[in-house]
C-alpha cells in the first residue's frame, strides 16, 4: 500500500515538472536531410496540456555554414494528439529545395490547433527539445 502510494507521489511530480518545463508539449525527436536539393523532415512530438491537439504546424529555416538564408517554411502534422500521447510526422519529400551548401536548420516557431479550434503559438522558451 506505502509503496504504491509513494508510486503515485513521485509520479505526480514529475508529471507536474515536466507540465512546468514543457506547459504545450516538446519534441522528442526531430531531423532533416537535403538529399538531391528536396528537404526531407520528419519529428516526434508529445503533447502534455490538456487540450487535444487538431493540427502542430512546424516552421523553420534552413542556412548555410555562415548563416544566409537558404529557404524557409512550414509541415503540417494532423492529430488528433491528446495529453501525453506522443506521435511522429515524416516527409519523405517536399516541395522545398534548397542549394547545395544549405547544412542547417532550426525549428522557428510551432502553431498548435487545438480540437476547440484555439490556436497557441510556441516560439523561444516554450520550444522545448528532449
Amino acid at each position: 500500500m506505502i509503496t504504491s502510494e509513494l508510486s503515485y507521489h513521485y509520479l505526480d511530480e514529475y508529471v507536474q515538472r515536466l507540465k512546468k518545463r514543457a506547459p504545450y508539449g516538446f519534441f522528442t525527436d526531430w531531423g532533416w536531410d537535403s538529399e538531391y536539393s528536396c528537404i526531407s523532415f520528419h519529428f516526434n512530438y508529445m503533447n502534455t496540456n490538456r487540450n487535444t491537439i487538431k493540427y502542430i504546424d512546424v516552421y523553420f529555416k534552413v542556412t548555410n555554414d555562415v548563416g544566409d538564408l537558404r529557404k524557409t517554411g512550414h509541415f503540417q502534422g494532423t492529430g488528433p494528439l491528446r495529453e501525453f500521447e506522443s506521435a511522429s510526422w515524416e516527409w519523405d519529400t517536399s516541395y522545398y529545395y534548397v542549394s547545395g551548401d544549405a547544412s542547417n536548420m532550426n525549428i522557428t516557431k510551432v502553431i498548435l490547433t487545438y480540437m476547440n479550434g484555439t490556436k497557441k503559438v510556441l516560439t523561444g522558451n516554450l520550444l522545448v527539445f528532449e
